[in-house]
């Protein structure tokens, strides 16, 4: 990493970036459970349009940076971009899954359980969306750190 930033190469940052934006993708991929050999080509590129085009436009129109491809500010902003879009990704896949035990769960309450019993699914699912936030974070963290 510390190269990186000695040698502030655009091309070298962009490549960094879109390693980073490799990481994120399998690591989404992995989280939701889906076969990765269908879904890594098609994540990856969406995850490259949508993030590289915010990342660019932040340091054009909001930074007005003269050289768009410079390390100190393109490799932290793509990780707080990549890190945001990765949690939006898990917290997105955590609720749909909690809407599909919902609808589960409330014909299991129509079926005569007990209070208790129609509220403990809740209760052991109520965590879950943290929980699955931490390892992908840290991993793309490990990737943006400062050299020094």
């Amino acid at each position: 990493m510390t190269y990186v930033f000695e040698l502030n190469n655009g091309a070298l940052n962009l490549a960094w970036v879109l390693g980073m934006v490799t990481v994120a993708s399998y690591t989404s991929i992995r989280n939701v459970e889906l076969k990765m050999e269908k879904l890594l080509l098609p994540v990856i590129l969406s995850f490259t349009i949508a993030n590289l085009s915010v990342l660019l436009y932040f340091n054009e129109f909001v930074f007005d940076l003269g050289n768009l491809l410079e390390a100190r500010h393109l490799i932290p902003i793509g990780s707080l971009i990549l890190g945001n879009s990765l949690r939006g990704n898990i917290v997105g896949k955590n609720l749909t899954r909690i809407s599909a035990e919902m609808k589960t769960d409330t014909f299991t309450a129509s079926l005569g359980a007990s209070r208790y019993e129609a509220l403990m699914p809740y209760t052991g699912n109520a965590f879950t969306p943290h929980s699955g936030l931490r390892s992908p974070i840290l991993q793309l963290q490990g990737l943006s750190s400062f050299p020094g």
